[in-house]
């Protein structure tokens, strides 16, 4: 009787009753029936709320309001452990103020107070193995129980083939989370035991929808491979999947025209050819452009004259990535003057999501 009541309440309800219905939710015992059809029910109002944050003007503010909304969101799966979509919610919100935020904070600091900078490393690198943690409980609501620390790369490529697009969420987030915080945590070989893992969910994630969350699983790959040729990155594999998802964004996610300029311009900036293939059917690629440095500056140009009202929806990371275009074209000069990094995940200033 309760629970087709409550039922009634949320379809008559103004807009904003459905998000005061889940902050009392919270308070009802986590095994609760209504509590969990509650959750359920008004989860679009939770997307868009998430929504909501990237469309803000001011990121002082954002910064201010994610946390808040990310507690609720963890309250909230407390009561519904298992909510497909509070855990999707999650991972991207954190995910998206780690490293618009976090991870800025530890490339800031760098150079002025060490100290902090370690800090704010160390709390980045714990929110992305959250992020992971995440992924890997919201592949588990599609009946995948694998980890990339013990599972073997075998086993992982078969699993992950049998997927459909439904999973492409925890395939996404799981490599997403256990990359970024490789990229801070090169000092944790735990971590390190799950780089050559990631490119196999990313794959499956990018075939079965390559344009989730803005082509990130395309995107990933991308950084994935902007990596030292000799740890095993490819320049070749990089530019393609950075090229894809620029196309796929129309040029609009201005983070991808910054990041391709970083780990493709810079990082390869003295690769003129690849070898691709093995055996006798391998052949020398020519890498084009080949004046890298010239790419590098024209993107960051690109960024910085991009209108953000043009892309309303991204204005909060456009704005963000902007702020990193002008720390770049600042020192451009240190940049191109300096050696790639031979391992995964660094360059000068030390963001990599």
């Amino acid at each position: 009787m309760r629970q087709r009541s409550l039922r009634r309440a949320l379809r008559k309800a103004p807009p904003v009753a459905p998000m005061v219905v889940l902050l009392g939710a919270v308070l009802l015992p986590s095994g609760c029936n209504l509590t969990r059809y509650a959750i359920r029910k008004t989860g679009p109002v939770l997307g868009r709320t998430v929504s909501v944050l990237s469309a803000y003007k001011d990121p002082a503010m954002a910064r201010q309001a994610a946390p808040a909304l990310l507690v609720i969101l963890e309250g909230l799966l407390a009561s519904d452990p298992q909510n497909p979509l509070l855990l999707e919610l999650l991972c991207r919100g954190i995910y998206e103020y780690t490293f618009g935020f976090l991870q800025a904070d530890y490339a800031r600091l760098r150079e002025t107070d060490p100290d902090a900078a370690e800090r704010a490393r160390r709390r980045a690198r714990g929110q992305y193995v959250k992020v992971y943690e995440l992924g890997l409980r919201l592949l588990r609501t599609r009946g995948v129980e694998i980890t990339l620390q013990r599972t073997p790369t075998a086993q992982i490529e078969r699993t992950v083939a049998a997927l459909d697009a439904r999973a492409v969420p925890g395939l996404t987030w799981t490599a997403v989370g256990a990359g970024s915080a490789i990229a801070l945590g090169l000092d944790k070989p735990w971590l390190l035991q799950m780089l050559g893992k990631i490119p196999v969910l990313l794959r499956r994630a990018a075939t079965l929808d390559p344009t989730y969350a803005n082509a990130l699983p395309v995107a990933a790959l991308g950084l994935y491979y902007g990596r030292d040729l000799t740890t095993g990155g490819s320049a070749v594999l990089a530019q393609r999947h950075f090229l894809r998802a620029i196309r796929l964004t129309a040029r609009r996610h201005l983070l991808y025209l910054v990041l391709y300029a970083r780990y493709w311009a810079w990082q390869f900036q003295s690769v003129r050819a690849e070898r691709v293939g093995r055996g006798s059917g391998s052949r020398m690629v020519p890498l084009r452009p080949a004046d890298k440095r010239a790419l590098f500056v024209s993107l960051l140009q690109e960024v910085l004259r991009f209108p953000l009202d043009r892309a309303p929806e991204l204005r909060l990371p456009n704005t963000l990535a902007q702020a990193m275009a002008r720390r770049l074209i600042a020192r451009k000069d240190d940049f191109l003057a300096a050696t790639p990094p031979p391992g995964p995940g660094t360059t000068p200033d030390g963001d990599r999501p």
